[in-house]
């Protein structure tokens, strides 16, 4: 067969097929390369499947169980080492600071025995907590009630904590006069729980008022007022609303 008898277009396209099929034999073979004696393995297109049985590509890394465990064991220490020098610098950092304990508290058995009481929780307490949980704020308001009678006069944190939660209970019963009553008494008592650490700690100071002025609370009604009615509706926007004209009114009776 005479190739120069052929018509060139058909010559051509012979010649681009041989081409093909040899780079074709080329690039995609991934199963064994030879070279002389030696045997090459060709993971270009390996690709490995995780756990969701997804295809991950690159590399094949491998440790074997004993040099993990040496790795592990070096990297812990180095982490331990670190802890340790940071604790120890740390250490010398503060040693030489002088320590300021301040003035000493005067002994004051008032204050001592006001103390001791705000440790202890009074009885019957929780179940009046669990009564206005579940929204029963009449008996909640009678076990709160039959608490404050029977505890310390000088028991003057868990009155504060009584007083603010009978307030809470008369808010949510639409009673004004009840909630004012409770607030008063609940500030008046924090205002001489202040007073007696003042008197035990020469240092402790309290610029700021227990409760807001009448002038303040009067600007905040207007603003819950104009914000209640633009963006809240039904239940809350009358729990807001309502909450400011009481706190109002105990700025007037608190400071009057």
């Amino acid at each position: 067969m005479n190739i120069s008898r052929l018509p060139y277009p058909l010559v051509g396209i012979i010649l681009l097929a041989l081409i093909y099929n040899f780079l074709n034999t080329i690039f995609k073979s991934d199963i064994k390369r030879f070279s002389h004696d030696r045997l090459y393995i060709d993971y270009s297109s390996y690709k490995k499947k995780d756990v969701k049985g997804k295809t991950q590509g690159g590399p094949i890394t491998f440790m074997p169980p004993q040099m993990r465990q040496e790795f592990r064991q070096v990297m812990e220490g180095r982490v331990e080492d670190a802890v340790d020098s940071y604790n120890s610098y740390m250490a010398k950092a503060f040693a030489g600071r002088p320590e300021d304990p301040g003035p000493a508290p005067r002994s004051d058995p008032l204050f001592e025995e006001v103390m001791t009481l705000a440790r202890r929780q009074p009885d019957g307490i929780g179940q009046a907590r669990l009564f206005f949980a579940k929204g029963n704020y009449a008996a909640a308001v009678q076990e709160y009630t039959g608490i404050l009678n029977v505890i310390p006069e000088n028991d003057l944190q868990n009155r504060i904590q009584i007083l603010n939660s009978l307030a809470e209970c008369a808010f949510y019963q639409n009673r004004k006069d009840g909630y004012v009553e409770n607030k008063v008494k609940s500030l008046q008592l924090t205002s001489r729980m202040l007073d007696l650490l003042k008197s035990v700690y020469a240092n402790t100071t309290n610029d700021s008022p227990l409760w807001m002025p009448t002038e303040e609370a009067t600007q905040n009604l207007l603003k819950v007022r104009v914000h209640a009615l633009q963006t809240m509706k039904g239940r809350e926007k009358e729990d807001a609303i309502r909450r400011a004209e009481f706190d109002l009114e105990v700025s007037r009776s608190f400071q009057g």
